[in-house]
């Protein structure tokens, strides 16, 4: 077989071999029984049905991309096989090991989307256009969000931990974050420290016990400040529990 164009030739051996020579299409098509290979612009390749009407699919065992995936429908859908338990894994490279699965589509009775791994948040200002089921953390304020039906909520911080009381004065306990509630308890006695609207400290104990207002008090902007009895007894451990502003 003898292909030519303008002076050019591509040579095909009868009895099969090796091509020599390019085919050269220009804007013909290769057609098979259900389906046409056409260039659709000067940077495109398409796989149409024989009328030209519509998209076909391709199958193919890698896709190696060198920029991206762009949609060039409004309704494009990535989806793992349709089979049951069918899955789709998302996976980056854990340097100087191999791809790791970092996270996948689950197909199940109820389908869900897998963090296979730890999932970072990227810090960023809170939008100004927002819908219910919308969550972030705020860059500002370094605090998560989210959007229920009604408002945009912040998600307190809550720790639990322990110290041991040395009789001191004016003894900072930190958190690593501004309070706005902290309980404290020896196993006999409970406090409950929270910030009232005039910005002073509300304290509440039980068993009730003889304190005086300075014993206990919210810090400024990290954990509270315990001075003597009844928060800070010497050698006596201590278990408290703090939640954010």
């Amino acid at each position: 077989m003898i292909i030519t164009r303008s002076g050019t030739g591509t040579f095909l051996p009868l009895a099969g071999g090796t091509m020599t020579g390019d085919i050269q299409m220009q804007l013909n098509r290769l057609r098979t029984t259900n389906l046409q290979l056409r260039e659709g612009a000067a940077d495109n390749l398409q796989i149409r049905n024989a009328v030209d009407a519509a998209y076909l699919n391709l199958y193919l065992e890698n896709l190696v991309l060198n920029a991206g995936i762009i949609s060039l429908g409004n309704t494009v859908s990535v989806n793992a096989r349709n089979i049951d338990g069918g899955i789709m894994t998302l996976g980056a490279r854990d340097a100087g090991v191999a791809i790791l699965e970092v996270a996948r589509l689950q197909g199940a009775a109820d389908p869900y989307f897998q963090a296979t791994r730890p999932m970072v948040l990227l810090p960023a200002a809170v939008p100004g256009t927002l819908v219910e089921g919308h969550f972030g953390y705020d860059s500002a304020l370094d605090k998560l969000w989210y959007r229920d039906a009604g408002a945009t909520r912040q998600i307190p911080t809550l720790i639990s931990s322990t110290y041991v009381g040395n009789a001191g004065a004016n003894r900072q306990i930190t958190t690593g974050f501004k309070c706005s509630l902290v309980i404290v308890t020896d196993s006999i006695a409970y406090l409950l420290i929270s910030q009232r609207a005039d910005g002073n400290t509300r304290l509440h104990i039980t068993p009730a016990i003889a304190f005086n207002q300075g014993d206990v008090l919210l810090h400024a902007t990290d954990g509270f400040v315990v001075d003597g009895n009844p928060a800070n007894a010497n050698a006596v451990t201590y278990t408290y529990w703090a939640i954010s502003d």
